[in-house]
């Protein structure tokens, strides 16, 4: 991928209107209200979770790519995103639509939805699917795998009781 020039870069994010990881964070927030939301929490070896979001049946995976990102690390992250998540969202904006659906053009990634943030024109930040996610399943098996491998510093870790207990995971890690 060609690298954008500093003046270039910067009047794509003005014709984008510039929206940034918190302004879209708010909105997503605001949509998945009436859930439990966890925000930037390690999963696996190197991949960070903007937002996710859990009820009784599903974990949602959503990374925020704002106007000020770069789309380098997002094939490592949504390897990883579909590994752990039923469904997975990349919530983006104009600037970097392009990139992403290049990214996410690759069969593995088939599942992985696409969400537009853009600003409305009384300055609120809107969101539009713009590609559906599908469910990608996983046994109580492999979930047992996963919870057991959460660090103890991870934010996620206070809800594993919780999920263990709604998705019927038993075992000896049952306790953590």
């Amino acid at each position: 991928m060609a690298k954008i020039g500093y003046f270039e870069r910067n009047e794509k994010i003005r014709m984008d209107g510039g929206l940034n990881d918190t302004q879209i964070r708010k909105a997503v927030k605001e949509v998945y209200k009436g859930h439990t939301i966890i925000e930037e929490f390690q999963i696996f070896k190197n991949t960070v979770v903007d937002v996710g979001v859990y009820n009784d049946k599903t974990l949602l995976g959503i990374e925020i790519k704002s106007s000020y990102d770069t789309v380098d690390k997002l094939h490592e992250q949504m390897t990883d995103y579909i590994r752990f998540f039923h469904r997975v969202n990349v919530v983006t904006t104009k600037h970097l639509l392009y990139d992403v659906k290049k990214i996410l053009s690759a069969p593995e990634f088939v599942k992985v939805g696409i969400i537009l943030a853009s600003i409305d024109e009384w300055g609120n930040v809107t969101l539009s699917r713009n590609r559906n996610n599908y469910r990608i399943e996983h046994t109580k098996a492999h979930y047992d795998w996963i919870f057991g491998m959460t660090g103890l510093d991870s934010k996620l870790r206070p809800y594993l009781k919780d999920l263990r207990s709604k998705w019927g995971i038993v075992g000896e890690r049952n306790g953590k």
